[in-house]
């Protein structure tokens, strides 16, 4: 058994959580360079928006066709989109 002295002690030494936790901005260039995180950019925006990215960032135009096929595998016309495409070469 602890005596209750020894309780308070030891909550008197002890380290108090921060009271808010220092957030870090990221911009969409930062989430777009980490590899995991592009693939769920380019799911959660809409395709018009897509179509824009390579006009903001050189990271962004460097990436379009990593874009289309994740676009593609996303609308289930992975297939179609690609059987074109080689057809078109």
């Amino acid at each position: 058994v602890i005596s209750s002295s020894r309780v308070k002690s030891l909550l008197c030494t002890m380290d108090e959580p921060p009271a808010q936790v220092p957030r870090h901005t990221t911009s969409l260039t930062r989430l777009w360079r980490r590899h995991d995180l592009a693939d769920s950019v380019t799911k959660f925006l809409p395709t018009q928006a897509l179509a824009m990215l390579p006009n903001l960032s050189r990271s962004f135009e460097q990436d379009k066709f990593r874009m289309l096929l994740v676009a593609m595998r996303g609308s289930g016309a992975a297939a179609a989109c690609t059987g074109a495409l080689l057809s078109t070469l």
